[in-house]
């Protein structure tokens, strides 16, 4: 707990503590807090910072033990996007070299996320975060997490496995990269389109309630350099319902 409530990467209130069903009021003090309660230092003694809990501490000098339970509340939606965005360029440029760098889908990835950072590089946290929800509001419906694979997979950055996603002319106008993260693999789409059809087909897929695709399996053999793709396509569902990065609802 000590080291959640004083993690600065938080806000302040984006941690609560439970002692059962009932939330503990909490604040934080500069030098040691001056009422009854349970206090906790925080950060460097250079700071003098305390954490305290507005609780009866009987229990605590008798030497009994207590439970408490910790919740943390924080919107990251929009950061774990541009991760995940980020690891999927990362991940083909590991996998393909340079020869991604100059396809579409590496110039589209680059300038993606290049473009943003040349325009935010130099403003305030606060700015960075509410121009990157902006940014990449249109672009959320590339990622994904993914929660069945019948194949063991580490991601595209390790073993190389993908998805292509067809067309109705028969082509590949997408690529599903595989971005593990602790506990979750996410997906992401990347154009590969290179006809007028297929670029229309991908910005259309983003904005539209279409949530149906059809994926052939592919893998990129890196010793080898040299793509092995599945004939057969399959069937895939990409929730769209409720996936966006408005503010969500206040907590009654």
């Amino acid at each position: 707990m000590k080291n959640l409530v004083g993690d600065k990467r938080l806000p302040k209130d984006a941690v609560k503590i439970f002692d059962g069903q009932t939330e503990i009021q909490s604040f934080f003090s500069k030098g040691i807090p001056n009422i009854e309660c349970l206090a906790m230092p925080i950060g460097s003694p250079e700071e003098n910072m305390f954490f305290g809990l507005k609780m009866d501490t009987f229990n605590i000098k008798t030497g009994q033990e207590i439970y408490l339970e910790t919740e943390i509340n924080l919107d990251i939606r929009v950061e774990m996007v541009v991760s995940v965005l980020k690891a999927a360029h990362l991940s083909l440029f590991y996998q393909l070299g340079y020869e991604y760098a100059y396809r579409s889908s590496g110039r589209f990835m680059g300038a993606l996320l290049a473009e943003f950072y040349e325009a935010n590089r130099n403003k305030k946290k606060s700015e960075i975060r509410e121009e990157s929800l902006n940014y990449f509001r249109p672009y959320v419906n590339m990622v994904r997490p993914i929660t069945h694979i019948t194949f063991e997979a580490d991601g595209t950055a390790s073993d190389g496995h993908t998805f292509l996603v067809k067309s109705s002319s028969g082509g590949f106008w997408a690529m599903m990269v595989l971005v593990k993260t602790p506990g979750t693999m996410h997906a992401v789409l990347v154009p590969t389109a290179e006809t007028a059809e297929d670029v229309g087909t991908f910005w259309n897929f983003l904005s539209s309630d279409q949530c149906n695709l059809h994926v052939n399996y592919a893998a990129f053999r890196k010793d080898e350099q040299k793509w092995e793709v599945s004939t057969k396509a399959s069937p895939f569902f990409w929730k769209k319902k409720n996936v966006h990065l408005d503010p969500m609802p206040s907590s009654p």
